[in-house]
């Protein structure tokens, strides 16, 4: 009886991770206005240890004067918006890595895997930093990188916690009550399969889309009544083998 109710305990009190999972909204997601530019530079350094992650912006809009070095034309979505409205985004601190990479599994399971990026991404109505009109800016740590060996197309996510994962942003309300966050981009369109450079992601060129989310802590009052609700479970459970026996 006694492992029935523990069992019980932790299904119980493990719903309260999941009520607080089931409120993880999307901030903002975002796409390229141009889905057939590669504006999405990786390179490894030339000892082969580390990968860089940039943006260039190069025609992804007419004119190439009007898409300065290093801003994409995206569309983003917000929450709560009608429709995606026309923006830029940039790495505007580039995206490094600090571990080696990885190769799991064989065949056409094996898989890249490399930790450790770091950088800021911004979003931004304009492509001139100068002018207010920040919409997100993601700086974080602790970034993971993955896809399949010879794929086009990978992935780098971040969460806080464990990563450091912090948002800013100039629309009122956008932030509220993002405790907890997380993002995950994705890199289609590789010009080249993914692969390595001695101990790091190759270089490549590719397309990025990606949402950035966020939930809010848990107030302590709610908390404490799903716990309440979990031990009362426990009791009433106790109760009725008690009686039945």
């Amino acid at each position: 009886m006694v492992s029935r109710m523990i069992k019980f305990a932790i299904a119980a009190l493990a719903s309260v991770s999941m009520v607080a999972s089931a409120n993880a909204a999307a901030i903002l997601g975002y796409s390229q206005r141009d889905q057939t530019d590669t504006p999405v530079v990786f390179t490894a350094n030339a000892s082969g240890t580390s990968t860089t992650i940039t943006t260039t912006g190069n025609g992804a809009e007419p004119p190439p004067s009007a898409n300065p070095p290093g801003w994409i034309p995206v569309n983003v979505t917000l929450p709560g918006a009608p429709a995606a409205v026309p923006a830029f985004m940039s790495f505007t601190t580039p995206l490094v890595s600090s571990t080696a990479a990885t190769i799991t599994g064989v065949g056409p399971n094996a898989t890249i895997t490399q930790g450790g990026y770091a950088g800021t991404i911004q979003f931004n109505f304009t492509s001139v930093p100068t002018v207010p009109g920040n919409i997100l800016t993601v700086q974080f740590t602790g970034g993971v990188l993955s896809g399949l060996v010879g794929g086009n197309s990978a992935s780098l996510s971040a969460s806080f916690p464990p990563n450091t994962v912090n948002y800013t942003s100039s629309i009122p309300g956008l932030l509220t009550g993002a405790d907890l966050r997380n993002f995950s981009i994705g890199f289609s369109g590789l010009t080249s399969g993914l692969s390595l450079n001695n101990t790091t992601v190759a270089s490549n060129t590719g397309s990025t889309a990606g949402t950035f989310s966020a939930q809010p802590i848990p107030e302590p009052a709610s908390v404490v009544m799903m716990s309440i609700s979990a031990i009362a479970g426990l009791g009433l459970y106790g109760l009725r083998r008690r009686f039945q026996a």
